[in-house]
């Protein structure tokens, strides 16, 4: 800001010297013709002429060493432009009516525009129509206050919203009207990589809270079934007590399969991965989907066969499929539309990997899940990967489900990213990191599992659990 302002009062002082130094130079012209003309007229003195001479030199002299004060005013202004448009920092002077004087590169550039593009515009047109009528207010703060600070939404010459911070003052100088120095900072990226720490780190405290209860209940459970079955060797077919005891049989192995998929979320279960080629595995799901989904929903597949290999378990790979994709098709169950699954090779550049805390530099297998469903709403889709959590009706589903896939493709070091506008539906993007074929046999190892002899021991807290298993 300060060296904007340089710049603008190196210029109002050039053009006064300029007019200081227009002025000399007539001055200088006038003088010997004048002393000329009494010369022929009146027939004055050599000393006349000589005086006349050295007002000249006098005069010249003045004038030079003005030129050379221009010439250094005119270097301090070229230091100071280039400071001013090709800085770092994003700089724009605007009136006291929003339209834009002057903007540097480092404004103009994140908006996908030219500086040109933007002098002589309303600040204003750049702003997301949702908070557009807060520019009048931050107008009205700049001509009151002399300050403004805050954040805003810019849009891309595309039509993208960018999150921006911003510092603006408003200044008065003499035989200038009245302007505002903004200086700006986007801020999207940084605010993305904060919520998915924050958002990293509320799924890991419930991962450890609910990994820590399914451990408990799995204990009870134990207890449960064990008992059960023993009863129902001492309790006569097709009677009563036994069709009773038969429906908690089930309940429980309902239950078991619950807790499974909590400790399959809190990432407290180790994965059996070996190195799986996944386009087989989604041709595979994708059959399944066939018979399972109604024929309003069209299913298109885009597979590259050479994607490459990843090292995972490929029953939570198919965990994680059937999931997103039953997903889809419950977002379209009413007016139908189109599941598209695609798998394609991406490089993770430093770009990408800025945006993404999970992902590092290196090949990666995309997964792609979209759907042209009914679409989340920005609240929805801040809180769909946590557990228990769902938009469905009673008994329609657990909420787990895309908690579960979060945990499972975290667990295989890679990244899941959504995508959704209502009404325009959703994209879900799996990135798994791609490995060599073999890469199992090299993390297996080739030493045989170290073997002896001895006695078990059962430990257990409950007396329950502890009691049915030494039956």
């Amino acid at each position: 800001m300060r060296a904007l302002r340089e710049l603008l009062r190196l210029r109002l002082l050039q053009s006064r010297l300029a007019w200081r130094l227009l002025c000399t130079l007539l001055l200088c012209s006038l003088i010997p013709l004048v002393g000329f003309a009494s010369l022929a007229l009146h027939h004055v003195t050599a000393a006349f002429l000589l005086g006349t001479l050295l007002t000249f030199g006098v005069v010249c002299l003045l004038s030079l060493g003005q030129s050379r004060l221009v010439e250094s005013l005119r270097g301090s202004e070229q230091r100071y432009r280039g400071l001013v448009e090709h800085g770092p920092g994003a700089i724009c002077l605007h009136d006291l009516h929003g339209t834009l004087l002057f903007v540097n590169q480092a404004y103009a550039e994140p908006l996908g525009y030219n500086p040109a593009e933007l002098v002589g515009r309303n600040l204003g047109e750049l702003i997301a129509p949702a908070v557009r009528e807060e520019f009048i207010d931050y107008l009205a703060q700049c001509a009151q206050d002399q300050r403004a600070d805050g954040l805003v939404r810019l849009l891309t010459k595309e039509g993208k919203e960018r999150l921006w911070i911003y510092r603006s003052r408003r200044y008065e100088e003499a035989g200038t009207p009245p302007y505002v120095i903004g200086h700006g900072q986007d801020i999207t990226e940084p605010r993305h990589l904060e919520r998915q720490l924050r958002q990293a780190q509320k799924m890991q405290a419930i991962g450890t809270l609910a990994g820590g209860i399914a451990h408990d209940f799995n204990n009870i459970l134990t207890a449960i079934l064990g008992y059960t079955e023993l009863t129902l060797e001492d309790v006569p077919a097709q009677s009563v007590a036994w069709s009773n005891l038969q429906e908690v049989l089930m309940a429980g192995q309902r239950a078991k399969g619950l807790v499974q998929q909590i400790l399959t979320f809190s990432r407290q279960q180790d994965p059996e991965r070996k190195s799986l080629d996944l386009h087989l595995l989604v041709k595979e799901v994708l059959k399944l989907l066939r018979v399972a989904l109604p024929a309003t929903i069209e299913i298109r597949q885009r597979l590259e066969a050479t994607v490459g290999q990843v090292l995972a378990d490929p029953t939570q790979m198919h965990q994680v499929l059937m999931n997103l994709c039953t997903n889809a098709g419950y977002a379209m169950k009413d007016k139908g539309g189109i599941l598209e699954v695609s798998i394609d090779a991406v490089q993770v550049d430093e770009t990408l990997a800025q945006t993404n805390a999970a992902l590092h530099l290196g090949p990666y297998v995309r997964l792609n899940v979209r759907d042209t469903g009914h679409g989340m709403t920005p609240e929805v889709l801040a809180r769909i990967f946590e557990p228990f959590f769902t938009t469905r009706g009673v008994g329609e589903g657990t909420g787990l489900g895309l908690s579960v896939v979060h945990g499972i493709v975290a667990n295989h070091g890679g990244s899941i990213m959504v995508e959704s506008q209502p009404g325009e539906g959703t994209t879900f993007t799996v990135y798994l990191p791609q490995v060599r074929p073999g890469a199992d046999d090299d993390a297996s190892g080739s030493e045989p599992t170290p073997s002896g002899s001895g006695r078990t021991v059962l430990a257990n807290d409950e007396v329950a659990t502890a009691f049915v298993c030494s039956l």
